[in-house]
């Protein structure tokens, strides 16, 4: 009968593994407690994506916050390349099929001191240049209004520029055009690529057809 190894205390191996493996769960239970929930976005954050939101909402588009590289940018893999993507940034626009348009990101004063910081954003900067995919940057003692938002991210995704504007039609508002004169929208389709104008004389159009297209102001609507 084999007899069970016993180290110079007369304890055996055994038994020495258990104890280690209790004293080891203990302490990782005991560590365990310390997590907790946070929110995923800070107080601006979150105020730059309700913007986001009402900007795109309903719309052709997709807005997503904290957002990793890894996620939207293929590379050939090294340990380089995977430091590099293992990054996240504040928020991504994304087309019908999920490809990046755009990102943003909120920065806050720490970002034009910190070496480190500075670093980090020239990095993402220069993936996302290579990447064909735009940024802008916003600062947090400089929050942009809604309006304005919109208008900076219309001027950075240009390839769409189509679909963007569309985002700045609303069922009900007063339009002119240079040749049908003064209508009304009456139609927005659910995705925000489609919509009606109805003009004097029954005539109508629809909305991607006429680029010169103006949105009148209350002081102007005579319709």
């Amino acid at each position: 009968m084999e007899t069970i190894p016993k180290d110079r205390e007369g304890q055996s191996l055994i038994q020495q593994i258990i104890e280690k493996q209790t004293a080891y769960q203990d302490k990782f239970y005991k560590q365990e407690k310390q997590y907790k929930a946070k929110k995923l976005m800070n107080k601006n954050e979150t105020k730059i994506y309700e913007m986001l939101k009402s900007i795109f909402n309903n719309s052709y588009f997709h807005v997503f916050p904290q957002v990793g590289l890894r996620s939207i940018i293929d590379t050939p893999q090294t340990n380089k390349t995977s430091e590099e993507l293992y990054r996240y940034v504040d928020f991504g626009v994304f087309d019908e099929n999920y490809m990046p348009m755009l990102i943003i990101e909120l920065n806050g004063e720490n970002h034009s001191k910190d070496p480190f910081m500075i670093a980090r954003d020239l990095s993402v900067e220069q993936i996302l240049t290579k990447c064909e995919i735009p940024i802008l940057t916003i600062w947090t003692n400089d929050l942009p209004k809604k309006t304005e938002l919109q208008k900076q991210i219309c001027d950075l995704i240009k390839h769409h520029n189509q679909k963007i504007e569309m985002l700045n039609y609303k069922k009900g508002q007063t339009v002119e055009h240079p040749k049908y004169g003064i209508g009304k929208i009456t139609k927005i389709s659910k995705d925000k690529l489609t919509g009606d104008i109805q003009f004097k004389d029954k005539i109508r159009a629809m909305l991607l057809e006429t680029a010169e297209l103006r949105i009148l102001n209350k002081k102007e609507q005579k319709v």
